[in-house]
């Protein structure tokens, strides 16, 4: 699953070009209002709201448009339908989820805070906690995999419960592969954006790491849609499997 995974990954630069393009330019044009425009301090200004609302909405379209190129599926990728909406709704979903889980682990780093020995800064220790929120809601959400890349290309052929039971036998290899290539990506994302609000550099530096952050955070997105896509091809047989009807054959086996 890792190979074709990172396979596919490297198809999808031909596949889809300008989404990829797209993303970038996103991720990295409002990490530079986030980052360097709004000085530190400052609080939420409405640039920051307008940056993230057009980020979010922005890139999980392109994302969409990415995930049924890789896919293959026959729906039109650039169409605004209900798949496209199904896909932006479903990441707002897990951004809460994310969140829900975060505060569910905050109160381990209260206990944690008592019982570490080493002076550790409560800043550092909050977005360790944060952190762990990802890639826990990102593993459960590979559970459902197919039906996610099926919702957001209008296929029929693949519903919850298909979904769910084609990936029994796949979820540990999809896991293995969401460790080998999109977690690392998220540490160094993570930690750049943890870092570069309190980094004291100079101009020029922040804004390489700025836009260099918005590049690996789009790879580390694509990556987690072509782990999608895999798991959506490779539940295929499976799911077309369970849809076959016991019982005696309506055909001589002899014709």
């Amino acid at each position: 699953v890792t190979a074709e995974t990172f396979r596919e990954f490297g198809r999808s630069f031909a596949r889809a070009p300008l989404p990829w393009l797209g993303m970038i330019l996103l991720a990295a044009g409002s990490d530079y209002v986030d980052l360097i425009r709004t000085p530190a301090g400052s609080g939420f200004s409405d640039l920051q709201v307008i940056s993230l609302i057009v980020r979010f909405v922005g890139v999980f379209w392109l994302g969409a448009v990415l995930l049924r190129r890789l896919a293959e599926t026959p729906a039109n990728a650039w169409t605004l339908d209900g798949g496209i909406v199904f896909f932006i709704v479903w990441q707002l979903v897990i951004f809460v989820l994310e969140g829900v889980v975060g505060f569910m682990l905050s109160t381990a780093k209260n206990v944690s805070a008592e019982i570490i020995v080493v002076p550790v800064d409560p800043y550092v220790l909050t977005l360790i906690f944060i952190a762990l929120a990802v890639p826990i809601v990102d593993l459960l959400v590979l559970k459902i995999a197919p039906w996610v890349v099926a919702r957001t290309a209008r296929t029929a052929d693949t519903t919850f419960g298909k979904a769910w039971r084609a990936m029994r036998g796949q979820w540990g290899d999809a896991a293995r592969t969401y460790f080998v290539l999109v977690f690392p990506l998220f540490i160094v994302h993570y930690v750049l954006t943890a870092w570069l609000p309190r980094a004291h550099i100079d101009h020029l530096t922040r804004l390489e790491c700025t836009i260099g952050d918005g590049i690996v955070s789009i790879v580390m997105l694509t990556m987690l849609l072509t782990l999608y896509s895999v798991c959506f091809k490779r539940a295929q047989p499976s799911a077309a499997q369970t849809s076959v009807p016991e019982g005696p054959a309506l055909v001589d086996p002899a014709l």
